[in-house]
């Protein structure tokens, strides 16, 4: 399991709050996978001093995306990364935080797709 969010300020609670939700309908390794996409956003905005959830906008979530590219993410995790924070933008939106989902303007990292394997 992935390690606990900080909750000490509105972004962190609001996160926790979102897995909480997610975790009623979801099975646990996606609340896992989203666990740890949320704590690497949060230690992305930690270090920039962000907590407040209406300072996340598209620019921003590029430069975070574009930093997990950058350390080597791969494009499936990487899509996977910008469906969770999508999933926790609507959250945000459903509280009052947000009144659009920002990740709407951020382009989905392209999947290689596997080519089908020749039967014989």
């Amino acid at each position: 399991m992935a390690r606990p969010l900080d909750t000490s300020t509105p972004l962190g609670r609001e996160a926790d709050s979102f897995l909480e939700a997610l975790s009623r309908t979801a099975s646990p390794a996606t609340v896992d996978a989203y666990r740890r996409d949320l704590a690497a956003l949060l230690d992305f905005l930690d270090r920039h001093d962000i907590g407040d959830p209406a300072a996340l906008d598209a620019a921003l979530l590029r430069r975070f995306l574009g930093g997990e590219r950058s350390r080597g993410l791969a494009p499936r995790s990487l899509a996977r990364r910008r469906a969770a924070l999508s999933r926790f933008a609507e959250h945000l939106m459903a509280c009052g935080y947000l009144d659009h989902n920002p990740v709407s303007l951020v382009r989905t990292p392209r999947v290689p797709r596997d080519l089908p394997r020749p039967w014989m």
